[in-house]
């Protein structure tokens, strides 16, 4: 017995909707992150963190959006190296005062990933996106800080205590 034609159709406009829905979502986001499509946009959050004995302070002190060097930024993230998950590092103790960065990251007004980092201890970047997350070193194979390149890219505060190359 044939199938009516306009069941084949509803079939095909599904089908097409899926496909339509997945490349809009950004599924192709859960391959490794240095492989997706370079972002358009970046949103730029430090807040300043003060752990006392009684509480903890927040005071945001960089709130700020960018297009045009969202790219770069992602960019020397990346080239940071990944930390393998599991991997064994020696970090020196956190402090008590610190900046917490945030930064996310779109393209075409969709969300690829968000970068977080406590810039205390050994300074890793967490990368989360579609799919999962990654871990990154500061410091990339070129010799460049991340702080230091994305202070110069947008003036946002290097971290609080750290220790890095200023060149």
């Amino acid at each position: 017995m044939r199938k009516p034609i306009h069941s084949r159709r509803a079939i095909i406009a599904v089908m097409s909707l899926c496909a339509a829905a997945l490349l809009l979502t950004g599924a192709r986001f859960g391959v490794y992150p240095a492989f997706i499509s370079a972002p358009d946009h970046v949103h730029i959050m430090v807040t300043r963190v003060q752990i006392s004995p009684k509480e903890t302070n927040r005071t945001t002190v960089f709130n700020r959006q960018f297009g045009a060097v969202a790219q770069q930024i992602y960019a020397q993230l990346v080239a940071g190296g990944r930390i393998p998950p599991g991997g064994v590092t020696s970090c020196p103790a956190g402090a008590f005062t610190y900046y917490r960065y945030e930064l996310t990251f779109s393209r075409a007004g969709i969300q690829t990933g968000v970068a977080t980092s406590d810039a205390q201890g050994c300074l890793f970047i967490t990368l989360a996106y579609l799919g999962g997350q990654d871990v990154f070193s500061w410091y990339a194979a070129n010799g460049v800080s991340f702080w230091v390149r994305l202070h110069q890219l947008v003036g946002a505060p290097l971290p609080i205590n750290a220790i890095y190359s200023v060149p």
